[in-house]
């Protein structure tokens, strides 16, 4: 905490998103105006654990398996990894900005240690919803590349409401859409 509010004290600008409790005021004139904390409670109770540093040319990302709570920096052995590949730092980057773009389920956090609701400009946008969804697009985009032993189908189900699977096929299909959830089995 010292280090976040000696580097806002510089003029770096810092964001956050917290799943749950944040030690962290926000927004304290002459002590942390340069941090922006947010939290997005959404749908999955799990949180990415990304550590990112600089800007688009110069960035340094991290993967870690804990987040910065004393139980996990002071009585624990976790661990850090850098992300070095390209695409992947490129994937988990726009990941991390779809998040801070959320104006649905993010709360921000005030210097009161209060949080208050993002305020929507533009069209809504529903983080863990529309990364879901993206996923379940690459998901579908890799099974056309693929050939697969058979087939698992379900039609016209939200994704919300996922259930067991409805149709089996074991020959080539013409899968028009709505198309909302393939399961793929290979032998």
């Amino acid at each position: 905490i010292d280090k976040l509010v000696e580097a806002s004290c510089a003029g770096v600008q810092i964001r956050l998103i917290v799943r749950g409790i944040c030690c962290l005021l926000p927004g304290v004139p002459g002590k942390t105006e340069n941090i922006r904390v947010i939290s997005v409670v959404g749908r999955f109770l799990e949180h990415s654990r990304v550590y990112c540093f600089g800007g688009e040319e110069d960035r340094i990302l991290y993967i870690s398996s804990a987040d910065l709570m004393t139980r996990n920096t002071d009585k624990r052995v976790e661990i850090a990894a850098p992300v070095l590949d390209k695409d992947i730092k490129k994937r988990i980057s726009d990941y991390l900005g779809i998040m801070f773009a959320d104006n649905v389920k993010a709360r921000v956090m005030t210097a009161e240690a209060t949080y208050r609701k993002v305020e929507a400009i533009g069209d809504p946008v529903d983080a863990q919803n529309y990364l879901l969804s993206h996923e379940v697009e690459r998901a579908y985009a890799r099974f056309l590349r693929v050939r697969p032993a058979y087939i698992t189908i379900e039609r016209h189900m939200p994704i919300n409401a996922l259930r067991r699977p409805t149709l089996f096929c074991r020959a080539p299909l013409c899968l028009n859409p709505p198309l909302n959830v393939i399961s793929v089995h290979y032998l």
